[in-house]
């Protein structure tokens, strides 16, 4: 290829990325607007609640790119807390997630959180399934697993 087609080229790819990007900006500044128009008109007399629904869906008004979901680690520890007791298969089954990964999870909670948010939870070898053996900031009875120290905290 020669190098005055390379340099063609990469123009116009150059020109096809800023027209997007103009396009992007003007679409955005239009959904602002729209948006805007339709809290001013929402303060000053009764929008239809569906009509606002509609407009929000459209603008995407009152989001970024989505909902925040929470993390597989903050379902799997809140699925712990609930049920008590999960099996290490379906752990896997349900997040693929396996022992080393929740070996991380669990050091974190305890780890991460503030001492009195601490969430214990062990391994069963024998029944194969994780086991919330308590909250707060001391470990409780027959703990083995990981404890920290003052200097991480």
């Amino acid at each position: 290829m020669a190098k005055a087609e390379t340099e063609r080229t990469i123009t116009i790819e150059e020109e096809k990325k800023a027209a997007r990007k103009e396009a992007k900006e003007k679409r955005n500044a239009a959904k602002k607007l729209v948006k805007e128009f339709f809290v001013e008109l929402k303060e000053q007399m009764d929008v239809p609640e569906d009509v606002l629904e509609a407009v929000t869906l459209i603008t995407k008004a009152g989001s970024s790119r989505g909902e925040k979901k929470p993390s597989n680690a903050a379902l799997i520890k809140e699925l712990i807390i609930k049920e008590g007791h999960v099996s290490d298969v379906d752990l896997f089954m349900r997040f693929k997630v396996a022992q080393r990964e929740m070996a991380g999870h669990i050091r974190n909670w305890i780890k991460k959180a503030e001492p009195e948010d601490r969430v214990w939870i062990m391994f069963d070898k024998e029944a194969e399934e994780y086991v919330h053996v308590g909250d707060g900031e001391n470990p409780p009875e027959n703990w083995e697993g990981y404890v920290p120290t003052t200097d991480e905290l």
